[in-house]
């Protein structure tokens, strides 16, 4: 089955145009799995959006719960601090004692000192402290009030009600005897006096500003229609200003503090997200009312912006693929044309290649394929008439040494006929130097040969020339076992010779010493002259002859061709040399056994 799906598909491919599969393509694996995408993000941004607003919204929440409960914290810290202070007390005693203006001021002084420090490194607003006695002091202070500003006040008889003597309120809940209602949240505490904790001598009062209050719950306003606000029990203790004018049930605020998470509910025909959390400070539960309504608002807007989106994405893309593709199948068939021509016989090194992307690319590659085709082409022509001119070349050089070896012989008979010993000698020199030469016609001889090769040139040298020549080597015994492509020393040695030993003025003898090594794999041959030297760009020009430097015979660049032909690239010669010092030509070969 597969494999028929697999034929299927391949048949239908294969005989639809370029274009057609580029557009086929394109509705296949963008435009198709776009419009997928749409449709699913459509039936699931419902929970999405859900799921995010109720994380944003517990986000918001907790940070809200956690500055209320900060400052809260604080309001309970500085009563604590308060409350511990047993000079508080006693100051508070003394002033209720209604003592002399010089008596109180002590105590004033000590109590708006520990006020002023509390006030300062905490987030509280007001400390304030009610007396039982009127405070004795001109001094016109809202941090020392008198009883008789508060007992008549409802917030002061809960308070006396409260069995732990503290009491937490919110602001309007304080009226001062002017009927100015307090616009702060409050803690009160009583005091009592030192020797007696069942008198009471004072009441502190900590208050922070609804203001900082009323930020925190501002950032539970996602909407204008959500509703914030504290309870206890069945009452709404305190509520944003802005909060919308809802008729909230009872029943439902008393079972506020049961959503712990956020819970849909109802209330008066509208669904709402609902969380409400008890304070353990003050007692209070915080609880947030979001209309579901709202989420369905932005998931509509996100839908109808998405589609849009969508929709533009898939235009554009249409529109800058069409351009592209038909660019590049512009291009992809002109080079169709170029290539049917070379079928035809017909080679165009001159095709314009257009851009730098991978058409461009391949268009220049094909350029360049068309000029070396055409190069080679060239070569292979010239090669061939040099083959033909080196098989002649051959020829001759099978017919010319044996030639010259009979000649020579000859010469050596009337020699010894004659009794010329120094003629005896050159001619013996060079009918073994030409024997080795040919080498029965072996393309590969010993090291021996190849070195006993040169030492009979070497001979001839010194025959010919009055500058004493003097060849050293290290004759191993191994030599005999490893082999080497014949005329390979002694062309080195000519060099050395001709164009180092010979160039010098001075009338030393010429050094030549040749040192054959081995390791695992190769052999080193270095042959090493006391002739005038090379700076780099003779040995440059001696390793890289051009053509038209080219001379007949057996030369340097000659020898690295062969080698290099013989035993591959890495295999050669390299050179090292200074002027008036002296060269070392290195041969690197493989270990091959004869």
């Amino acid at each position: 089955m597969k494999r028929k799906l697999k034929n299927l598909i391949t048949a239908i491919t294969d005989n639809i145009s370029l274009r057609a599969k580029i557009l086929l393509m394109f509705l296949l694996f963008f435009a198709l799995p776009i419009f997928i995408f749409t449709l699913i993000s459509y039936f699931r941004t419902n929970t999405l959006i859900r799921n995010q607003t109720i994380n944003s919204m517990n986000q918001t929440y907790n940070e809200s719960m956690l500055i209320i409960n900060r400052y809260f914290k604080s309001m309970e810290n500085a009563m604590q601090t308060i409350v511990s202070e047993t000079d508080i007390h006693q100051a508070a005693y003394m002033i209720s004692e209604e003592k002399s203006i010089f008596e109180q001021h002590k105590y004033y002084m000590s109590i708006t000192t520990q006020f002023n420090f509390i006030q300062t490194m905490s987030d509280i607003d007001f400390v304030r402290l009610y007396t039982m006695g009127s405070p004795n002091y001109p001094w016109n202070d809202i941090n020392i009030l008198s009883f008789s500003n508060a007992s008549s006040m409802d917030w002061y008889k809960k308070l006396q009600q409260n069995n732990l003597g503290r009491f937490w309120v919110v602001p309007n809940y304080i009226t001062d005897s002017q009927g100015n209602k307090s616009n702060y949240f409050s803690y009160l505490g009583m005091l009592y006096a030192p020797d007696d904790f069942t008198k009471t001598v004072g009441m502190l009062r900590i208050d922070i500003d609804k203001a900082k209050i009323d930020k925190a719950l501002e950032s539970l306003k996602f909407t204008k229609d959500v509703i914030v606000f504290l309870s206890s029990g069945e009452n709404i203790l305190y509520e944003l200003p802005d909060n919308p004018k809802k008729d909230i049930p009872k029943d439902f605020i008393l079972n506020a503090g049961k959503f712990e998470d956020w819970t849909d509910d109802k209330l008066n025909n509208t669904s709402y997200f609902v969380r409400s959390s008890k304070n353990n400070i003050s007692g209070w539960n915080l609880t947030v009312m979001f209309p579901k309504n709202e989420i369905f608002i932005e998931q509509n807007k996100l839908y109808r912006d998405l589609l849009v989106t969508m929709l533009v994405i898939i235009v554009i893309s249409a529109t800058l693929s069409y351009f592209t593709i038909r660019s590049a199948l512009k291009r992809i068939s002109k080079l169709n044309k170029e290539i049917k021509q070379i079928e035809k016989g017909t080679l165009n090194t001159d095709f314009p290649a257009r851009g730098n992307d991978e058409i461009g690319e391949l268009m220049k590659s094909f350029n360049y394929m068309t000029k070396k085709m055409s190069e080679m082409i060239k070569e292979s022509y010239i090669m061939g008439e040099t083959v033909k001119n080196a098989e002649l070349h051959a020829l001759q050089a099978q017919i010319n040494p044996h030639f010259l070896y009979n000649s020579l012989d000859l010469i050596n008979c009337v020699a010894i006929q004659r009794d010329v010993p120094e003629i005896i000698d050159m001619v013996n020199a060079l009918v073994e130097f030409y024997k080795l030469s040919l080498s029965n016609g072996k393309e590969i001889i010993s090291l021996k040969d190849e070195l006993s090769h040169v030492k009979m040139y070497v001979k001839i040298q010194n025959l010919r020339f009055e500058k004493e020549i003097i060849l050293n080597s290290n004759e191993e015994e191994w030599l005999c076992k490893y082999c080497i492509p014949k005329i390979i020393l002694q062309p080195i040695v000519e060099n050395a010779i001709m164009h180092g030993i010979l160039e010098k003025d001075d009338e030393n003898a010429g050094i030549i010493d040749i040192n054959f090594k081995k390791n695992k794999d190769d052999i080193i041959i270095n042959v090493s002259d006391n002739g005038i030297g090379m700076n780099n760009e003779m040995i440059n020009s001696t390793l890289h002859l051009d053509s038209k430097n080219k001379k007949s015979g057996y030369g340097i660049q000659n020898i690295n061709d062969r080698l290099s032909v013989f035993f591959g690239p890495e295999y050669g010669i390299s050179i090292k040399s200074e002027i008036n010092i002296g060269t070392t030509v290195t041969v690197r070969i493989p270990k091959i056994e004869g």
